[in-house]
């Protein structure tokens, strides 16, 4: 296993949606992630760390503005659409 530390945010963001689009395997999206996590985060590198846990809440911003971006079009009736639209 080919091992590298994350040189920056960006980077780290950069394999968490590389992980979840090339997940060939269809393992469950947190091994998918423990495995970059393995790969890219040294035993006791405390910036990488750092670099990785911020990665993964701006991914996870990311994510939920899209989601929230989309739920305008989702039908009438289905359980996530808010009730005003």
């Amino acid at each position: 296993m080919s091992r590298f530390r994350l040189a920056s945010v960006k980077h780290a963001e950069y394999e968490i949606y590389k992980g979840m689009l090339v997940n060939q395997r269809d393992e469950p999206i947190q091994r998918t992630m423990q495995n970059i996590f393995d790969r890219v985060v040294p035993k006791n590198d405390a910036v990488a760390l750092k670099r990785w846990n911020t990665a993964i809440k701006n991914v996870k911003h990311q994510m939920t503005n899209k989601l929230e971006n989309r739920r305008q079009y989702l039908p009438v009736g289905h359980i996530d659409r808010s009730e005003e639209q």
